[in-house]
């Protein structure tokens, strides 16, 4: 949700190496299409679990946003942590 409204976010695989990496496009509006940005997820496994390294590629303009996009993506990985125990 942002500002009370739902939040559309899609995109594109550009690769798939299961289960190691994934890359896809990031549109987040209408407004974003033509200029995607690019997610990378990189998944390591440890003797437990695994890591996960994420980055995201994204113009510029979106330069304010870079610190509320990281934790976006933080809380992403620990809802996905909490719902796997």
């Amino acid at each position: 949700m942002r500002n009370g409204i739902e939040a559309k976010h899609w995109g594109t695989y550009l690769e798939l190496n299961r289960p190691r990496k994934i890359v896809f496009t990031w549109i987040v509006d209408e407004n974003d299409e033509a200029d995607p940005s690019k997610v990378t997820l990189e998944i390591q496994p440890e003797d437990v679990g695994c890591t996960v390294t994420i980055a995201h590629e994204m113009d510029s303009k979106w330069i304010d946003y870079v610190e509320r996009t990281e934790r976006g993506w933080g809380r992403f990985l620990h809802e996905i942590d909490r719902t796997s125990t």
